[in-house]
């Protein structure tokens, strides 16, 4: 898959992060982040949505670039990502976030994470 490319006006976050074990070794596995539903975006004659695996780099680490939660004249107004953590030996994690933008990367441990 190639570089996201948005269209004018959909402002985006990039979310990074690395997971390593206790021992210092990296995690092997993905996240899932999906949209809560289709959001419609009609300043941007877009519609954006669905799942997206972000697999870990070797290091285990990853970087995704994703469209912010606070886009004006989005339907709906207010939603999260849900996100799950899929990784090696370790139990499933979900949560939801919100990702305002920022020009600044956000890494996914600064983001305190809404556990169900």
């Amino acid at each position: 898959m190639g570089s996201p490319v948005f269209p004018d006006g959909v402002k985006t976050v990039t979310l990074t992060g690395r997971y390593i074990h206790a021992d210092g070794s990296a995690f092997t596995g993905w996240l899932d982040i999906v949209t809560p539903t289709l959001l419609t975006m009609p300043s941007a004659y877009t519609i954006v949505g669905g799942k997206i695996k972000v697999p870990l780099t070797p290091q285990g680490r990853f970087s995704v670039v994703l469209v912010a939660t606070d886009n004006t004249n989005t339907n709906p107004v207010t939603w999260t990502y849900q996100v799950a953590e899929r990784f090696q030996d370790v139990p499933i994690r979900s949560y939801s976030v919100a990702l305002p933008y920022t020009p600044d990367p956000v890494d996914i441990a600064a983001i305190p994470h809404l556990l169900p």
